[in-house]
């Protein structure tokens, strides 16, 4: 009912409000939307090596530059999978680059096979860039991933922007020290990771959770909170201009692109799905095998679909 007290059906783009209802109504309030799909880079070591990054990146140049990279002894890629997620979420990069947001919502409803050739074509390419991870990523936190980049050791790190932070806290600048595109051939998507909250139907202070629940959508809330946090603010009535050049950019594209539901942060499958998806990653990243992964998660999948 806030939604309707508040204004906010007006500020809040329809189809994140649709993934946050049930049979038409309402169950959450947003602090601000983190975009997954975002390959971040340090820019003075991509300078050093000669390599530059337009608008846009593509597969083919992510890979021209990994090489490169690796001939000057330096390590492509980032990343810190102590918690197999990690890992997941570059797996549904790739899926979203191949899949696209339509094929996305029909994987987790049981439309779209797993054992497609869309899928097994992603897996592969999933592969092929875990070819360029650092050797102990799975002693690394995300974050020790991200300080990898800061510090040079890694040139690029594929993470949602809760990793802005991590660079605003080390006072990196912006498009001086690091720099980031959207995910290579998921321009146009934005692959949605969203933090929210939720009031308890009998909760012994119902009230004060409502309040809460206003106050964290607020104008003066979502302006503050994710300054800090390198989320974007869910409602569309803040001027970006208060924001980074990184939100700037994010919620450019937040008001323009198709939205899609992150898997490995809990919208896009059953959790159920979710856990059988996370166990195949764990065993791919050691064997790198399509077929055991397609087999395991089609299984899953026919048990396990998302509504």
């Amino acid at each position: 009912s806030i939604y309707q007290s508040e204004n906010w059906n007006a500020v809040v783009p329809k189809s994140l409000i649709d993934q946050l209802s049930s049979k038409g109504k309402i169950y959450s309030v947003m602090t601000g939307v983190h975009r997954l799909n975002v390959l971040w880079y340090n820019k003075k070591v991509l300078d050093k090596n000669g390599i530059k990054i337009g608008d846009k990146i593509s597969f083919a140049d992510f890979f021209a530059a990994a090489e490169k990279l690796k001939a000057a002894g330096i390590t492509p890629l980032a990343v810190g999978d102590s918690g197999i997620w990690a890992s997941g979420d570059i797996l549904e990069n790739a899926l979203l680059a191949k899949v696209g947001p339509k094929d996305w919502a029909d994987l987790f409803s049981g439309k779209l096979s797993w054992d497609s050739p869309k899928v097994k074509e992603a897996l592969t390419l999933y592969g092929k860039i875990l070819g360029h991870q650092n050797q102990d990523h799975s002693a690394l936190s995300w974050d020790q991933a991200i300080k990898a980049v800061i510090d040079g050791r890694c040139a690029f790190s594929v993470m949602g922007d809760w990793s802005f932070g991590e660079f605003l806290k080390a006072n990196q600048k912006e498009n001086q020290d690091f720099g980031w595109v959207a995910f290579p051939e998921t321009d146009g998507y934005f692959l949605v990771v969203g933090d929210s909250f939720v009031a308890a139907k009998n909760a012994p202070h119902g009230q004060v959770a409502i309040e809460w629940l206003k106050a964290v959508g607020s104008k003066e809330a979502q302006l503050n909170f994710n300054k800090i946090k390198g989320s974007i603010p869910v409602r569309t009535d803040i001027d970006p201009k208060e924001l980074s050049d990184y939100q700037q950019w994010s919620m450019a594209d937040f008001k323009k692109d198709a939205l899609v539901p992150s898997l490995f942060h809990g919208a896009a499958a059953t959790p159920a799905l979710q856990q059988s998806i996370a166990d195949a990653v764990s065993a791919f990243v050691a064997s790198k095998n399509v077929n055991v992964f397609v087999k395991a998660v089609d299984s899953a999948s026919k048990d396990n679909v998302s509504n």
